[in-house]
């Protein structure tokens, strides 16, 4: 896990990523340029022993759980903006689901870069993801979906990442009301092709965040 930004700091963006650490680096360092580090960032990696998959010749990567998540937000302060790649983008919604049922303020953004879908047991196994459906939409029980509408959420999806892909981003964002942003020239890897583009998104989640925590309405 890597930290930056004060321990009291106003709002923590933590970032759930499919690959290693350095395809946040850009985003990490041009949020920080932006903000001026008024705010805490923190970037979640970590190897253990058993099933293990190679994403993009990059090595070894051994994929989060919902104990990984409650462990890095252990360490973070204010208010708190998750961004997900991928299948990590499930694990997100999972997770912030359970944690607003008990206190709606728990997590105040989600911000999804292409996000995809898993089945429940290659995430408890840490094995392949599962079939991707060929539309969008959450496999959410209704109680969930209604926490998740809650939560100011914006999906982002490239226009080159392929129908099947955009189908499935733009129809989680209507299932979950969220806001859904087309990337041009952009395939599966915003966060690598387009990382100012993801800034300025997660700007926005920081700048509804705050206006809900001052004014009780992200509006």
């Amino acid at each position: 896990m890597h930290r930056s930004g004060a321990t009291n700091a106003p709002a923590t963006v933590v970032y759930l990523q499919r690959g290693d650490l350095r395809s946040w680096h850009p985003i990490t360092t041009g949020l920080h340029a932006r903000l001026g580090g008024g705010i805490a960032q923190i970037s979640y990696h970590r190897h253990e022993p058993g099933p293990r998959r190679t994403n993009r010749g990059n090595g070894p990567q051994y994929r989060p759980g919902p104990a990984d998540i409650d462990e890095v937000v252990a360490a973070a302060a204010g208010s708190i903006i998750l961004v997900a790649t991928g299948p990590m983008c499930a694990l997100a919604q999972s997770w912030a689901a359970a944690r607003c049922r008990g206190d709606a303020q728990a997590v105040s953004g989600i911000v999804m870069l292409n996000p995809q879908s898993w089945t429940p047991g290659a995430l408890r196994a840490g094995g392949e993801v599962g079939p991707q459906p060929r539309s969008g939409g959450t496999t959410f029980a209704a109680p969930e979906v209604a926490v998740l509408r809650e939560i100011p959420t914006w999906v982002m999806a490239g226009a080159a990442a392929g129908a099947t892909a955009r189908g499935y981003a733009s129809g989680l964002a209507a299932s979950l009301w969220a806001d859904y942003i087309t990337v041009p020239e952009s395939g599966t890897a915003v966060e690598v092709s387009h990382p100012s583009r993801v800034v300025d998104t997660i700007l926005t989640a920081l700048d509804v965040a705050y206006r809900s925590h001052r004014y009780g309405s992200p509006t």
